[in-house]
């Protein structure tokens, strides 16, 4: 679980490829690319599409998913604000590994490969690889990462992460925002069982509930989540 450590520790700013490449090389690269705009839900990626684009994300949050038959998907890893989708298709044309969803009103900045390692120059096989070796050793379903804890843990640790995801693009980034069934979903946990911790979460002052879940106290959530 090194990975959501380092995600609830690090700050928006020093996340993710744009800390790789540091501010000059990270406002180059948007600047070299075309901003597009997703609303919540969209799909920015379709898995089994082929493309040579990547995308680097501006602002908001999505999660990358795999499909898993009959309309089902699994949640593999969540991105936000300075990452990078869709670099392991793009070299080659290949066909997408997975889909990527907005979970928030998402911008980003599209790139064909060629621009990208044009932008990056002579560094651009390190940065490329050292990226790729972060996102590669996450491969495989989230809720995989995760079977270990119990589901107390797994719901903490699943919500501090999309906080931590957050940046200032987020109108409330105190707010869940998945349902309870997401949050099942993502896990791999019954639904009847999420909706049991999380009363236990409330009950600790963790979470709130106020139409929706809001985070509460930061350190009993973090106490929860074993970080």
């Amino acid at each position: 679980m090194r990975y959501v450590r380092a995600v609830i520790a690090e700050s928006t700013e020093s996340r993710g490829f744009r800390r790789l490449l540091g501010e000059p090389g990270w406002r180059g690269l948007r600047e070299a690319g075309v901003r597009r705009e997703y609303r919540k839900g969209e799909y920015l990626l379709r898995q089994g599409f082929q493309g040579t684009w990547v995308l680097a994300l501006v602002a908001g949050r999505v999660k990358v998913v795999q499909s898993e038959g009959e309309k089902k998907e699994a949640l593999i890893a969540l991105r936000g604000a300075g990452d990078l989708v869709g670099e392991i298709a793009a070299p080659r044309n290949g066909r997408r590994i997975a889909s990527v969803q907005a979970v928030d009103p998402c911008t980003a900045v599209v790139l064909e490969w060629t621009q990208l390692r044009a932008c990056l120059g002579k560094a651009a096989d390190g940065l490329l690889l050292e990226y790729l070796g972060t996102k590669l050793a996450q491969a495989g379903p989230y809720k995989l990462r995760l079977m270990h804890f119990k589901p107390e843990r797994k719901i903490a640790r699943l919500v501090l992460e999309l906080a931590a995801l957050s940046d200032p693009s987020v109108a409330n980034p105190d707010r869940v925002p998945f349902t309870q069934q997401e949050i099942a979903d993502s896990l791999g946990i019954q639904t009847s069982t999420v909706a049991e911790h999380v009363k236990r979460l409330r009950a600790k002052g963790a979470l709130v509930e106020r139409g929706h879940l809001v985070l509460g106290d930061r350190e009993a959530l973090h106490r929860a989540a074993g970080v």
